[in-house]
């Protein structure tokens, strides 16, 4: 299929190798269809790098853009994490995005991915997953490998102008929290 296709392409521009996997696409396809980037063996540097990679077309990129980033750790806040970032999350069903969705609008916050998989049975406890929702320890340790409860990391861009015809002057600058502390570790003007 397309997206496997496009998935194994995706693999082979990151990994370290030249063999490609058997849907994916490594350095003589892209030579052969005559493209003008090749893969670099490397993790993206930028979410625009994505454009260039075998399978790529820009319905697909324009729909998953706003939901990448290169930077930080991967771990996604369940707290804030949009809907689309939420679906793709391992364990995820309707049910449990639900049940996430309701404890946002209630102003609610998730202290722990344990509070997503109450249970049904005795005290909540050793009784069966809710109607919908996956249960299990494998369940909740494949999330939570993925997905945490607290943000600190963010991204800032700044974008500013000195007069109506100057060309604008962006600054990018991620933020990293820890404990009380907070640092810039990345900007680019």
């Amino acid at each position: 299929s397309k997206s496997t296709e496009l998935a194994q392409s995706i693999m082979d521009w990151r990994d370290a190798d030249s063999i490609p996997r058997p849907n994916g696409a490594e350095r003589d396809a892209y030579i052969k269809a005559e493209k003008l980037a090749l893969p670099a063996n490397a993790p993206f540097r930028t979410v625009e790098e994505l454009q260039d990679v075998m399978g790529m077309t820009p319905e697909i990129y324009q729909k998953a853009a706003p939901y990448l980033t290169v930077l930080g750790t991967g771990q996604v806040n369940v707290n804030t994490a949009p809907v689309p970032v939420l679906r793709a999350l391992p364990g995820m069903t309707d049910a449990t995005l639900n049940r996430i969705l309701q404890l946002r609008s209630q102003g609610g916050r998730i202290n722990s991915i344990n509070d997503l998989f109450p249970t049904q049975g005795a005290a909540g406890r050793g009784g069966r997953p809710l109607p919908g929702q996956l249960g299990g320890q494998a369940v909740v340790s494949a999330l939570s490998a993925i997905a945490g409860v607290a943000t600190s990391q963010v991204e800032l861009t700044i974008t500013s102008r000195v007069g109506p015809q100057a060309p604008p002057a962006k600054l990018t600058a991620v933020m990293n929290r820890q404990g009380t502390t907070a640092r810039i570790t990345y900007k680019q003007w």
